[in-house]
């Protein structure tokens, strides 16, 4: 009766794709915290399960568009497991790899968790600060009494101020003189064919543009001077950054994003956008080859095989 060896063809495929993904380079070693994680037995995947990578959830049915999504909330929940490293990983010669296995904990409900329980230093403006913000804010805005037309009682009123007033203004004249002057340039540019009116676009181009620019940079110009562009933005952008360093805010921006990214598959449930890398990566024809001969199986069969601890 033959021998079975596929024991040992199998731990030598293992070897040379471990090399093949590691570099197989011998004076680069992978650091002791990180490994290859193999799924046994493997998980069969179809180029479609991974379509939605590539094109979104859009298809052509209402059953495709509902496979999309079932398609990433399986990939979703799939890689969102955290792994168990408390378990012992098996090296081959040096080659740090282990099964794949996981405390059913995911990245996100830790990552929510972690958002929803902790606890963040709020930051308190100093006395030089408050005062430079509300100078800065009376600069910006004004607030002025103003008779209720129902009531005819008066009432407070937040009104822009003339900084903001003189920079709007100004804003929206440069604005209106920049789309002049690419109106002009998009006319010329997409001008085709005999049409007189095609030629007459052109030729206004060629002839008119060089007082369009002009004028565009003088209303520039003008907002700068008179509308006080680089005080403006200089004001707003102290208020942004007193506000984006006190870490409540910056928690709260966090939070915002994962509830954001939260979706409903159609046929299973909620879960968290997770994609891929290149999208099409199921169906490219860029990948590089992998291949295994006779002379492979004689390199990699006889790799020893030791255990070491990962503690958690």
């Amino acid at each position: 009766m033959a021998t079975d060896h596929s024991g040992e063809l199998m731990k030598a495929l293992v070897a040379k794709l471990y090399a093949t993904i590691t570099g197989d380079d011998e004076d680069i070693k992978m650091p002791r915290h990180k490994y290859v994680t193999w799924f046994l037995p493997g998980i069969p995947f179809n180029a479609v399960d991974f379509r939605y990578c590539a094109k979104g959830f859009t298809g052509s049915t209402a059953e495709e568009v509902r496979e999309n999504y079932h398609n990433a909330f399986v990939i979703s929940k799939l890689f969102g497991f955290v792994p168990d490293v408390s378990k012992e990983m098996v090296t081959f010669d040096e080659m740090q790899q282990t099964i794949f296995t996981t405390t059913q904990d995911s990245i996100h409900s830790i990552f929510r968790d972690i958002l929803n329980h902790s606890r963040v230093l709020h930051k308190e403006l100093s006395d030089k600060e408050k005062e430079k913000l509300q100078k800065y804010r009376d600069l910006l805005q004004v607030t002025v009494d103003e008779e209720d037309i129902l009531t005819g009682e008066n009432k407070k009123v937040t009104k822009p101020g003339k900084l903001t007033l003189a920079y709007n203004a100004k804003m929206i004249e440069y604005m209106e003189a920049a789309d002049e002057y690419m109106n002009l340039k998009i006319d010329a540019q997409s001008a085709s064919g005999d049409d007189p009116e095609a030629k007459r676009r052109v030729h206004a181009w060629a002839n008119k543009s060089k007082f369009l620019r002009k004028k565009m940079e003088a209303a520039y110009m003008a907002w700068v001077s008179q509308g006080y562009k680089n005080e403006y933005e200089i004001i707003n952008a102290y208020i942004d950054q007193i506000g984006r360093s006190d870490l409540v805010r910056y928690k709260q921006d966090l939070l915002f994003k994962l509830e954001a990214s939260l979706m409903t598959s159609p046929d299973d449930g909620d879960f968290y956008y997770t994609t891929l890398l290149p999208g099409n990566f199921a169906t490219s024809p860029g990948w590089t080859q992998f291949n295994f001969y006779e002379g492979d199986y004689e390199s990699h069969y006889n790799k020893k095989v030791s255990k070491w601890s990962a503690g958690g």
